[in-house]
């Protein structure tokens, strides 16, 4: 069982190398949504992009200055923003 278990953590592994190799640092992340939004940045994750999305998509909780959250996804690779959802987006945009 030990080697089939050390198999299945190999993939795992090559795709959180490969991910970090080619993606902005969150921190970078951070401030994009905060440069668009008025608020802060809560916490972030990288995950696999939907069929539709780049490889690797940033996953960033966004809390307004009203204190709505918002669900952000970001190109990893470039900072695009991909999707926003929730309650307070036009009142936090910046203008």
């Amino acid at each position: 069982m030990r080697p089939r278990r050390l198999l299945l953590a190999v993939p795992f592994v090559l795709l959180a190398h490969s991910a970090k190799a080619e993606t902005i640092p969150l921190a970078r992340a951070f401030a994009i949504v905060e440069e668009r939004y008025r608020g802060r940045a809560l916490d972030g994750t990288i995950m696999r992009g939907r069929k539709h999305e780049p490889d690797f998509v940033y996953v960033i909780s966004f809390r307004t200055d009203r204190g709505d959250i918002l669900r952000i996804r970001l190109d990893a690779e470039t900072g695009a923003f991909l999707e926003v959802a929730g309650r307070g987006q036009a009142e936090a945009l910046r203008r």
